[in-house]
């Protein structure tokens, strides 16, 4: 009854590993949004303060 113990596990593992994999893809894109967005708003800032 070894077998069953150890594709347990490795679905555990695996689903583990999509998971971490998927928080990651989302946390990535999240900290892209907000990069650009920090750039975007410190670029009309610029703009603003400029004069002309």
């Amino acid at each position: 009854n070894g077998k069953g113990k150890t594709g347990l596990r490795l679905r555990v593992i695996l689903l583990a590993m999509t998971l971490t994999r998927l928080a990651d893809i989302k946390f990535t894109s999240m900290a892209k949004r907000l990069f650009i967005v920090r750039a975007s708003l410190e670029e009309s800032i610029c703009l603003i303060t400029s004069p002309g």
